[in-house]
């Protein structure tokens, strides 16, 4: 999926620095779930492992089918609430070994909102102990969920939400036959977020959206909580809905 503009400037920045010899070990990307932090945190991984390559299209491919062994991606299991510690500890046994192929080593943390305490003070240590030529990405949704001990020990890379051009070019490459009305209240239930959007676009979040409006102008709460009952079902649905009930009834505080 392309990233939107807002990236460029900081990834001339931060390859600027890497170049100098002067990136910081420990980089915490911050800003709303969806609009591409992780993906551009994988692509200035990548940069920065092929840096050292003598076989960049062999590495390459190492690195998309994440088999690169300096690379680690650490990310929540799906059956899990959250990034448990044992996930945490391949941090350890990866840092144990030599880089292998590159100069340089990366992990990715997507998301810091998703560990524990354990994992929190796990990642806290190696922030506090960095071994030469690794470098420490972490993903972050909720700034008033990392830990100020993580965020003193990192560089703080804030990722603003796309423009509604760049909203709107990366939807009409994602999504066939989207129109532009469809656009526009994506981006208004969304907040421009690309990640959110398109999950509330395969949700039928539109015709959602319309619907519960529908329900609330007519006063019709037991209709409200009848289709509530049958979204809870599905917890991607039921996350969508809730979103879609909290935009509009902060708009109808707004008006």
């Amino acid at each position: 999926m392309k990233i939107h503009s807002n990236f460029a400037s900081i990834d001339n920045f931060l390859i600027n620095n890497f170049n100098d010899n002067k990136l910081h070990h420990g980089l915490l990307f911050s800003g709303s779930k969806g609009i591409g932090k992780a993906g551009f945190a994988f692509d200035l991984a990548t940069q920065i492992i092929l840096s050292s390559s003598s076989n960049q299209n062999d590495d390459l491919k190492k690195i998309q089918s994440n088999s690169h062994p300096d690379l680690l991606i650490i990310k929540k299991d799906e059956k899990k609430r959250d990034i448990i510690v044992d996930a945490v500890r391949e941090i350890t046994q990866f840092l144990s070994l030599t880089a292998a192929i590159s100069k340089h080593r990366v992990i990715i943390i997507d998301a810091l909102d998703d560990l524990n305490r354990n994992s929190n003070n796990a990642i806290l240590k190696t922030l506090e102990e960095p071994p030469a030529d690794v470098f420490l990405f972490l993903i972050n949704h909720n700034p008033a969920k990392v830990l100020d001990t993580i965020k003193s020990r990192c560089r703080l890379i804030k990722i603003a939400n796309p423009e509604y051009t760049d909203f709107k070019e990366i939807l009409t490459k994602n999504i066939e036959g989207i129109n532009e009305e469809e656009i526009k209240i994506l981006a208004k239930i969304s907040d421009n977020s690309i990640g959110s959007a398109l999950e509330m676009y395969n949700y039928n979040a539109i015709d959602l959206y319309e619907q519960i409006g529908q329900l609330l102008a007519e006063d019709n709460n037991k209709a409200i909580f009848d289709l509530a009952k049958i979204i809870s079902s599905n917890e991607g649905l039921w996350d969508v809905f809730e979103k879609l009930i909290i935009f509009y009834l902060h708009n109808l505080l707004l008006s």
